[in-house]
């Protein structure tokens, strides 16, 4: 009752659910772990396993997820990882427990808080579902009975001793993602008329939009098309200006949620920039696994594209002052601010453009995906031109 009379007092809490995901080295047992520096170093370390990004260079940070040779439990970054999610399931516990079981609070920051920690407990599940378990099967289709993750519950979810214990132990996803569902379900309405103090907090617009991530992973096509559809309201695609702005701007009108850094929060080279800025004087810069993108996706974006020019060509750029620009291919896309002042980005509007037309394109809805293609598409290449889009595009 203390909360929902003066919400003040759960602040901090909430403040700290958004510091530790910008958090550099959550790994007790090691130092000096450069690599792990919150949310974005997990979206990394997963992207630098896909087809589309090279790591050039020194072999250093991340050439073990290049090379997909982290899949152990006992090696670093399969701890890494979960450490990251279940830190923040218990993070979002905490704040969930301030609240008494039964009655949600009347104060809209309180509701807002509380609707915070049960949306950011659904993406921690979602995002080790990703990673814990083999999603689908051979057909593609969910793989429902797959043994997932443990849940760990609130007290305010009112679970048994013995249903708690049980499900301390792994389930199946279906067990999973019913819970994530659940956390869904309670955060939108307590968010729905919260107002945030900046885009470090999660409001609707946020929540809705993990929400349609998750209900995409899932193959809810129809509702992960309304989720995106609704989150992507009052946000403004970036034009060509914009796009070449470096990506370190959270108050830019397509940005949906990130971190705003300070000279107090920035951790230098152990940050995303620090890993991903070619231009800059971290990791990539000085040419320690230059971020390029694969030739084969690079040749197949149009000239008039404007993204196409947020890489180097096949001849490199020898006049960059950093070595990392300098490579062919290489990103040209993060920039560097003066005293590492970067801000993170979490979400923004044009995936959930993306995951539109994909729930559109996979429920053959294929007016209403070439509707939304062709909004994207204004903002990125003017000769766009199709009059339909397929899952392939």
């Amino acid at each position: 009752q203390k909360v929902d009379q003066d919400p003040s007092f759960l602040a901090s809490y909430v403040n700290g659910f958004y510091a530790y995901m910008v958090q550099f080295n959550t790994q007790a047992s090691s130092s000096n772990v450069h690599d792990d520096y919150g949310l974005l170093s997990v979206y990394l370390n997963l992207e630098l396993m896909g087809a589309d990004i090279v790591n050039a260079g020194t072999p250093n940070w991340g050439q073990y997820d290049y090379l997909q040779d982290y899949g152990q439990q006992d090696y670093r970054r399969t701890y890494q990882h979960w450490n990251f999610y279940y830190t923040m399931i218990n993070n979002s516990n905490a704040v969930i427990d301030f609240f008494v079981a039964g009655e949600d609070p009347t104060d809209a920051t309180a509701k807002g808080y509380l609707g915070q920690a049960y949306i950011l407990r659904a993406m921690a599940y979602t995002e080790l579902l990703y990673q814990y378990l083999n999603p689908v099967d051979a057909n593609g289709a969910l793989n429902l009975e797959a043994p997932a993750v443990p849940l760990v519950f609130a007290t305010r979810d009112g679970r048994s001793v013995d249903e708690a214990t049980e499900k301390g132990g792994r389930n199946t996803m279906a067990v999973v993602m019913e819970h994530i569902e659940e956390n869904i379900a309670l955060a939108l309405p307590l968010l729905d008329g919260y107002v945030r103090s900046s885009k470090t907090e999660i409001d609707l617009s946020v929540a809705q939009g993990i929400a349609a991530r998750y209900y995409l992973f899932t193959q809810q096509w129809e509702k992960a098309a309304e989720m995106a559809n609704k989150a992507s309201v009052g946000y403004t695609l970036m034009d060509n200006a914009r796009l070449h702005a470096g990506f370190n701007e959270v108050n830019d009108a397509e940005v949906m949620w990130g971190f705003n850094h300070t000279t107090e929060t920035q951790t230098t080279y152990a940050s995303f920039f620090s890993h991903m800025c070619n231009d800059g004087s971290g990791y990539a810069g000085i040419g320690q696994m230059i971020k390029c993108i694969d030739k084969s996706l690079y040749d197949q974006i149009p000239a008039t594209d404007y993204r196409k020019t947020l890489f180097n060509t096949a001849d490199g750029d020898p006049t960059a002052a950093a070595v990392g620009a300098q490579h062919p291919y290489a990103s040209r896309k993060f920039g560097m601010i003066d005293q590492w002042l970067q801000d993170y980005i979490f979400m923004r509007a044009a995936e959930m453009k993306l995951i539109e037309i994909e729930a559109y394109v996979r429920s053959n809805k294929a007016a209403d995906a070439a509707r939304v293609m062709k909004e994207l598409m204004a903002k990125r290449d003017p000769a766009y031109g199709k009059g339909s889009v397929t899952l392939e595009d």
